[in-house]
């Protein structure tokens, strides 16, 4: 057994004797069949935001069509997107902000032209996509992307992870579970727009104060992020800049206090 995978092997021992719960529930796959976990909890978010928006247009009592756009167009939009970057890139390049502006543009267009009320749209498209987000970054955390820096305390990755493409000089260390943290302003920022929504604002609030939250809790996260190296400008990262004009559009398409 070589050097590295003798340390490889010495970590994951470390690691099973390991009692923070976070490092046990960080596995890759799930169940008997040993499912990808990213998959998995992407699907289910889905499925969670597909229910959300759509209990929320029936309340708000947008007739049938409107409803399946808001329900079919975000799926089709999000997997031509994906092929797109993978034509672009040479490989799957999944980017939450990238997706979300696809996805959101593509539902907005699509209800305008059926004829249906656009601002919904907006707002349902967005708050569905922050639902599926909570999910998917359950599933980021059990697989070790978008993970967070060094720490004092925190997730310990295994050396499973690392044959999946995890830093192996990382293996066995503490690092700040940013992925949760972004789950969880993800879910709060989400329950906020959904009851916004239902209190009566204006078509549209909803969706401006998910973005606008959204991105600048998204920004600081950007600074505790510790994977490779991602595309960035002067000094800020491409989500970075990205919370910065989407916050900054929501802003101006609805001015107030907390806008």
């Amino acid at each position: 057994m070589g050097e590295a995978s003798q340390r490889l092997a010495s970590a994951d021992r470390a690691i099973d004797r390991d009692h923070v719960g976070l490092s046990r529930c960080a596995r890759p796959t799930i169940g008997p069949w040993r499912w990808n976990a990213y998959f998995v909890c992407g699907f289910a978010g889905y499925l969670v935001g597909v229910a959300l928006v759509t209990a929320l247009a029936i309340e708000l009592g947008l007739d049938t069509t409107a409803r399946a756009l808001i329900v079919l167009v975000p799926p089709v939009t999000m997997l031509v997107a994906i092929k797109l970057s993978q034509l672009a890139f040479g490989r799957e390049r999944i980017v939450f902000y990238q997706q979300t502006i696809a996805v959101v543009a593509a539902t907005v267009a699509a209800v305008a032209l059926a004829g249906g009320p656009a601002a919904r749209g907006f707002d349902l498209a967005t708050l569905g996509m922050g639902a599926g987000l909570t999910l998917g970054r359950v599933g980021c955390f059990r697989v070790a992307c978008c993970h967070g820096r060094r720490a004092r305390r925190g997730v310990r990755y295994r050396p499973v992870h690392a044959a999946a493409g995890f830093p192996a000089r990382w293996v066995g260390l503490p690092l700040v579970p940013l992925q949760l943290v972004d789950a969880g302003v993800a879910l709060a920022v989400t329950l906020a727009g959904v009851a916004l929504l239902r209190a009566g604002a204006p078509a549209g609030a909803a969706a401006c104060l998910y973005i606008v939250a959204y991105g600048l809790a998204r920004f600081a996260l950007e600074f505790a992020r510790g994977d490779a190296a991602r595309p960035a400008a002067g000094g800020a990262s491409e989500a970075q800049w990205t919370a910065v004009a989407t916050a900054a559009l929501a802003a101006a398409l609805y001015p107030a206090w907390w806008t």
